[in-house]
């Protein structure tokens, strides 16, 4: 979960360096009533990890809780706790991460269980730590990716109890970035970086046997050289009609480009820009967000990028440091963070702030929604984004509200905002990170 990856470490560090600001504003503290949250029509249910690292179901006002585990805590010599828990697409089950540690020895684990909390089942990671979960969209295979001596390890785990072998090892690499195929027969992977060798994209096919096919070398039908250019994962055109990369092209530019594993040489370039860029299409296809950064003197430059795929028009969000965005289902607006750094009280300690905001793609307009300090767990995730912005969410399945981490003045809190910006947010629990269900 701590993983920092090139890429993205390269986007939220330039940002925080270009935002050494003093009188940045401080974190509101304030919330909205929570008879706000115990009338409001519901949408889905949140996941999220407690502060007494237990994993635990709600709604958004906190209702309805539902208690995953309970076994979490420390002793003299030992401890026991859990993290980053996600939902399955169909919203049956829900995976997370267990951690136990005895004696200077840590052992990991990856755990499914149904949403009230019955049908557990574990399985042992080897002695390897599990670290980012993703399910499978048809919800039947759950893949995470592991730390340990040799490099990071992918796995994939199937929960069914028939399977013969149920945690199978798909690709290695250090770091490894992957994306599901919509129609769940495979993973495009993105392994290594520009500056490690050996650095490959492939089309993996998930079955009896795991069938590899390189992806970079689709590019070339486009005019561009079959070399990756500087991003993280992939991101497969939700239809399944193909799958984004971005390859270096000659003029020192990076192209945006769709290919599919069965069709050789009919990539198509979508964007073209300059710089490191990661991407996520928007739930319904039609519109892509990538953002891109790059060095101009002596500070960086980011910015955010909405196009519209069939018409090509782009809209250009202006504020600079924009390290991560989320789109809503209904693909109508896009939650986004900008970080900004403050001092704690008189002393030379710095804290890391993200202000939220939301853009209104019709209304062409962006309200800030809430400036607060966000938990070590959100922090992580955020410089992960456009993984976790394929495997999880932080927007409610009607596209009304945000769930995000933070610290405030009654501790780490699992907070909602309305995304239209006309409440303040509320405190749902207190928590270290969580997600909302995909319905």
């Amino acid at each position: 979960m701590r993983r920092t990856a090139a890429g993205g470490a390269l986007l939220i560090a330039g940002a925080i360096g270009a935002a050494l600001l003093f009188g940045c504003r401080l974190p509101d503290t304030s919330e909205q009533s929570s008879l706000m949250g115990a009338l409001e029509r519901k949408s889905g249910k949140i996941v999220y990890m407690g502060i007494d690292a237990n994993i635990r179901v709600a709604n958004q006002a906190g209702g309805a809780q539902q208690q995953i585990t309970d076994d979490a805590g420390q002793t003299t010599d030992a401890a026991r706790f859990y993290q980053t828990p996600i939902w399955s697409p169909d919203g049956k089950r829900v995976a997370f991460v267990g951690i136990d540690l005895f004696q200077g020895r840590t052992a990991g684990r990856v755990v499914t269980a149904r949403a009230d909390g019955s049908e557990a089942q574990a399985y042992s990671t080897g002695g390897r730590l599990p670290l980012n979960l993703y399910w499978s969209p048809d919800s039947r295979k759950l893949s995470f990716l592991t730390a340990g001596p040799g490099g990071g390890g992918f796995l994939l785990l199937s929960w069914q109890p028939a399977a013969a072998t149920p945690v199978q090892t798909l690709d290695a690499g250090r770091p490894l970035f992957w994306a599901w195929a919509p129609d769940s027969t495979g993973v495009a992977v993105h392994a290594g970086s520009v500056r490690t060798s050996g650095r490959r994209v492939s089309f993996l096919q998930v079955g009896a046997a795991v069938i590899e096919s390189g992806l970079l070398e689709q590019t070339r039908g486009t005019g561009a050289r079959a070399l990756p250019a500087e991003f993280q994962t992939p991101a497969w055109v939700p239809d399944g009609s193909g799958v984004m990369l971005a390859t270096a092209a000659a003029d020192g530019r990076t192209d945006l480009v769709v290919v599919h594993p069965e069709q050789r040489g009919r990539g198509e370039v979508v964007a073209t820009t300059r710089g490191a860029v990661i991407f996520l299409w928007s739930p319904d296809g039609a519109s892509l967000g990538y953002l891109t950064r790059r060095e101009e003197g002596e500070s960086s430059v980011s910015r955010l990028h909405l196009r519209d795929v069939a018409t090509g028009a782009e809209t250009t969000l202006e504020e600079d440091g924009i390290v991560a965005f989320f789109w809503s289902p209904d693909s109508g607006s896009v939650a986004y963070f900008v970080p900004s750094v403050i001092s704690q009280n008189e002393g030379s300690d710095q804290a890391l702030v993200l202000t939220l905001r939301v853009h209104d793609r019709e209304r062409r307009s962006s309200v800030d929604i809430e400036t607060f300090v966000p938990t070590p767990q959100f922090a992580a995730m955020i410089r992960l984004f456009d993984q976790y912005g394929q495997a999880a969410r932080i927007w409610s399945p009607d596209s009304r509200n945000i769930v995000y981490a933070a610290i405030t003045d009654a501790g780490a809190s699992i907070m909602v905002a309305r995304a239209a910006g006309n409440l303040v947010p509320r405190k749902m629990a207190p928590g270290l990170i969580g997600f909302w269900s995909w319905q």
